[in-house]
């Protein structure tokens, strides 16, 4: 993988994807960067990305067994 540059208009890609529902690994997919960069520039910026599936599910089963 290149390296990435973050530049004002990957920067707006970034913030419409995540405004458009799209993950962190989706967004990295389109950008070509790795899905801790799109994590690191949206929270950076308090762009809000929907959760991975994997990882609301594993927070419902540690709920669950917290409740044991």
């Amino acid at each position: 993988m290149t390296a990435f540059r973050l530049t004002p208009e990957s920067l707006r890609q970034i913030r419409l994807l995540a405004r458009g529902g799209k993950t962190a690994t989706q967004i990295a997919d389109l950008l070509g960067c790795t899905r801790g960069t799109v994590e690191s520039v949206c929270d950076r910026h308090g762009y809000e990305l929907v959760r991975e599936p994997a990882v609301v599910a594993a927070d419902y089963l540690v709920a669950a067994l917290q409740e044991r």
